[in-house]
């Protein structure tokens, strides 16, 4: 699909946003259909023919109509998969949400989840229009509206974004999401897992655009000590990655405001590395594209301001919270491995090293000049005076170890 034309996603969900372990699945997903424009009738005739030879004329086409009739399950799906669209899923595994965060009321859960894909959606498409099944009473579903408007998911003066709540028996798109977030559940969901679940998800493979899982999944280990480099590399991982994970599922779309654009950084990082396997930089202007898609304000345009404001705002703030993040000239990752953290103290050596030879140096001009006074003899520099007398390397040292000119601030 061409991301400047206008899209129609149509969402319903799988299961509740209940934490209660009574309820009947500790699974939530939450599906969004993406149907171009232009192939809306088409696909109308299509879904209203199937509705007609697999459900009823008057009915509505629900998973639960379906329900554990496999057989059934699959030849509907087989039909759906021939009209042309793409999803995006979110699976939230509620098993693994603290029962005691905000996260524990229904509304709260509903908006978090929702913002998280229509997020998502909105970074891929440029006019979207979102037609979502009703949920709760209309003063919930005001309150929804003006939600998604106070984080930015709405039309500006470059791109269009539109919601609308509906009652999914008025809207066949709307029971299309229906059906597909029930498959998901019947290939993720281990009460409903059969030997029909990878038929389920051939079916849909072609189709999908987008599937992650909320909270981030990150499998806990009890690991003793490395004993050498390998096992070095491997507990890095391990101890990195978690890091990482927790700060984006603490902070990412929560309450706190100066967490919220950081965590959704960290969470295009590690989704580009966890769901496309690319290992690579991520330049920070498309970093900043995909910000700004989701809502973000970010005003610079040209790459060196851009740059320089990821890097206060952003990159700043996750190294502050413990999260290595290590950069080149091509952009930007979460570091993973013992190689990644010394490419961090390189670069960071490559800029602390030349600023102290140049302290180094003024100190001992004024020195030589004004009867040994030292002007670090102050309180205020105590630190960076204790930093200064340890440091002796000449010029000359710094210049032949990184093989590079020392540049001017």
């Amino acid at each position: 699909m061409d991301i400047s034309e206008r899209v129609y996603a149509f969402i319903d969900e799988f299961g509740t946003t209940t934490l209660s372990p009574k309820d009947n699945s500790h699974l939530y997903i939450c599906v969004a259909v993406v149907i171009p424009e232009n192939k809306i009738d088409d696909s109308r005739r299509k879904l209203e023919s199937i509705k007609n030879n697999e459900f009823n004329v008057n009915g509505v086409m629900k998973s639960v109509n379906i329900g554990t009739d496999n057989v059934r399950r699959a030849r509907v799906l087989e039909k759906l998969t021939e009209i042309e669209f793409k999803y995006y899923a979110l699976i939230t595994n509620k098993s693994n949400l603290d029962p005691n965060s905000g996260m524990r009321w229904k509304g709260s859960a509903y908006k978090r989840i929702s913002r998280i894909l229509y997020s998502q959606l909105s970074t891929e498409y440029n006019h979207i229009f979102v037609v979502k099944d009703n949920y709760g009473r209309r003063e919930f579903r005001d309150s929804f509206n003006d939600y998604l408007k106070k984080h930015n998911l709405c039309s500006n003066l470059f791109n269009s974004f539109e919601h609308n709540f509906i009652d999914s028996k008025n809207e066949i798109f709307v029971q299309m999401a229906d059906l597909v977030a029930g498959m998901l559940a019947y290939i993720y969901d281990e009460k409903r897992k059969s030997e029909y679940s990878s038929r389920y998800q051939e079916l849909l493979a072609p189709h999908k655009s987008y599937l992650s899982v909320w909270p981030l999944r990150f499998t806990k280990s009890d690991r003793s000590s490395p004993e050498n480099t390998v096992e070095i590399d491997e507990y890095l991982n391990y101890i990195l990655t978690e890091t990482a994970f927790s700060f984006v599922n603490q902070y990412d779309g929560g309450t706190k405001e100066e967490f919220l654009m950081p965590a959704a950084a960290l969470r295009i990082l590690l989704s580009r590395e966890q769901y496309s396997g690319n290992q690579e930089y991520m330049d920070t202007s498309v970093l900043a594209e995909k910000l700004r898609k989701e809502g973000f304000c970010i005003t610079p345009n040209e790459n060196t301001k851009v740059k320089r404001y990821i890097g206060h705002n952003i990159t700043a703030i996750l190294r502050d919270n413990g999260i290595i993040i290590t950069g080149t000239d091509n952009g930007i990752k979460v570091a993973s491995s013992l190689a990644d953290i010394h490419n961090y103290v390189r670069r960071n050596a490559s800029q602390i090293e030349p600023r102290l030879m140049r302290l180094q140096i003024a100190r001992e001009v004024v020195r030589k000049r004004c009867n040994n006074y030292d002007f670090l003899d102050r309180e205020e520099f105590a630190t960076i005076k204790r930093i200064t007398d340890s440091f002796t390397a000449s010029r000359d040292d710094i210049l032949l170890k990184n093989n590079y000119e020392v540049e001017e601030e």
